[in-house]
């Protein structure tokens, strides 16, 4: 009776230091956000569609960009333009940073008031939109929803 009462407190204390080993994972800092988990929140919460586009884009940083057409879905009643996005993943939020500064210095280069911007993490977004300043844009709304909070640059207002 002692052996069984004995080996069962030695079971009992092994799985207590087991559990007491566990570490709880650290938080993930500088997570990077895919050009993947972009297009499922423009679809959840935004409900727009991308679309492949094959059109030439700035390069930011070495990096090219993913682009598409924006698109709502067949039964909502929006506007169906030829305004894209462009998607630029970096590998850091340094090597983002880097990015959109070139991307300020082209801007400036060409003097222009499109494109309207978003950043998070190691991501930035470009909308390619042709609505004079100050007028609403066909999708503004839509992404902002999408992409809720995100630091918006450079908006249409």
């Amino acid at each position: 009776m002692k052996f069984k009462l004995v080996v069962f407190l030695c079971v009992i204390v092994m799985a207590l230091v087991a559990c007491g080993k566990q570490e709880t994972p650290e938080p993930v800092v500088g997570t990077k956000v895919s050009t993947a988990v972009i297009k499922d929140m423009l679809f959840q919460s935004g409900h727009i569609t991308l679309n492949p586009y094959d059109g030439s884009d700035w390069t930011l940083n070495g990096q090219s960009p993913e682009t598409y057409y924006l698109s709502c879905g067949p039964t909502e009643d929006c506007v169906q333009t030829k305004e894209h996005i462009s998607i630029y993943t970096f590998k850091s939020n340094e090597e983002r940073d880097k990015g959109f500064a070139d991307f300020k210095k082209q801007k400036d280069q060409y003097n222009m008031i499109v494109p309207i911007v978003w950043q998070n993490k190691n991501t930035i977004l470009l909308y390619w939109h042709s609505s004079p300043f100050g007028q609403k844009t066909a999708y503004e709304d839509r992404i902002s929803e999408g992409l809720k909070g995100w630091n918006m640059q450079f908006p249409n207002k």
